[in-house]
C-alpha cells in the first residue's frame, strides 16, 4: 500500500486511523465502525469510501475508478451497523 500511496500522494490523502483510539472517526469518513478505506481528493475535498476488504491492487482500481469518474462520491450520509425500524 505504501508506494501506492507514494505514486498518488499529489492528488489522493492516505491516512490510518486506529479505530481503537479514535472510535468516531470512521463514521466520519464515510465508514462502518469496523473500518475500511475512504479516499479523499485534496484538489476538492471529496471523500470516496470503500466498505470491503481491499488488496493493493484492487484499492489502485478504485482510484483509477475515482479518476475516470467512475465511483460515486460519498453522500455524506453516515453508515449505520444498526437498522432502526421503530419509526
Amino acid at each position: 500500500m505504501h508506494a501506492l500511496a507514494k505514486r498518488y500522494s499529489d492528488d489522493l490523502l492516505f491516512t490510518i486511523i486506529d479505530i481503537n483510539q479514535h472510535p468516531l472517526m470512521p463514521s466520519l469518513a464515510g465508514l462502518h465502525a469496523g473500518g475500511g478505506i475512504s479516499v479523499e481528493n485534496l484538489r476538492t475535498g471529496e471523500l470516496f469510501p470503500y466498505l470491503d476488504d481491499i488488496s493493493a491492487t484492487e484499492l489502485e482500481g478504485f482510484i483509477i475508478g475515482l479518476i475516470k469518474g467512475a465511483v460515486a462520491l460519498w453522500d455524506g450520509l453516515r453508515p449505520s451497523d444498526v437498522s432502526h425500524d421503530e419509526l
